[in-house]
This record gives structure tokens, sequence and C-alpha cells, in this order.
């Protein structure tokens, strides 16, 4: 699992970009491994205050979805999600 989060933390310094921490995060989750979604959420939170926005139509509908604090309800809520189930199953295969 560890080698998951790598391969995810490295896509998103190459692009960050929330939909793909909220995706991968989950992915982590249903894997079994909620501690490393947490990491990778964290990761992403540390990443998204360096993203510059692109002034393209997807680059202006992230900049509204950012704006409007959709996506820090997501990363908030799945966050909690995922730290609930790390601590409900602390011996799960995340470390």
């Amino acid at each position: 699992m560890d080698r998951a989060l790598y391969w995810f933390d490295m896509a998103l310094r190459a692009m960050p970009d929330a939909d793909y921490a909220l995706v991968q995060a989950a992915a982590l989750g249903n894997a079994g491994a909620p501690a490393l979604g947490v990491r990778h959420l964290d990761g992403y939170g540390n990443l998204a205050k360096t993203v510059t926005p692109a002034f393209d139509m997807t680059g202006v509908h992230r900049w509204l979805l950012r704006h409007y604090g959709y996506y820090d309800r997501e990363i908030a809520d799945l966050r909690s999600r995922l730290a609930r189930d790390a601590e409900a199953n602390p011996s799960g295969l995340s470390r």
C-alpha cells in the first residue's frame, strides 16, 4: 500500500488536482488503508497552496469550485471518514 501512496503522491505533484486527490484517497480507503488516504489528502492540502489557476474553461470551473468551498467541504468530509475508519481499525494495512 505504501507504494500506491507513493505513486498517487507523485501524480499529484506532477499535476495537483483536487478531484484526483479525492478519488485516490477514497481508493486507498476502499483498499483497506484509510490512514494512507488521510496522508494523501494532507499532502494535497500542502500542494494546493501552490496551485496557480489556469484561465481556460476547466480552470475557471475549478476556481469556482474552490472559491465556493466545494473542494474544502469534500476533502474535509472524506478526510473525516477516512480518519474515523483508521481509528476503528488501527491494525489495517496502513502504517
